[in-house]
């Protein structure tokens, strides 16, 4: 065995970042333990490359869904689900909806007193 695949797995885990995860190890030769080793280390960077491409493409979606929804809101409109439980039976909670402050649940003169 060589010292030089496990310099060159160092070196490789020593610049993986977020930003830079599409080296591989790729080492050849003999199946032994550093060659397993190697391998499962380009398969966990496979995997967190594919892991850290959804989240960004999820957060450029959500980040273009919403410029998309406050674009389509009226100048200072917000609309909000305003969700009250019940107490007691009942069949689920109620809600209203609310487009911005003073609106939302009716408040009966019991609780507003």
């Amino acid at each position: 065995m060589s010292s030089i695949p496990v310099r060159t797995i160092t070196e490789t885990a020593r610049r993986a970042s977020e930003q830079h995860l599409g080296e591989r190890l790729a080492l050849t030769g003999p199946r032994d333990e550093l060659k397993e080793l190697a391998d499962t280390f380009d398969a966990m960077l496979e995997r967190l490359d594919r892991a850290f491409a959804a989240q960004r493409r999820f957060v450029a979606n959500a980040s273009h869904g919403a410029s998309v929804s406050a674009r389509s809101q009226p100048a200072g409109g917000l609309n909000i689900l305003v969700i009250i439980p019940r107490t007691g039976p009942s069949t689920g909670p109620r809600t209203y909806p609310s487009t911005g402050p003073g609106t939302g649940p009716p408040i009966s003169p019991a609780a507003a007193g």
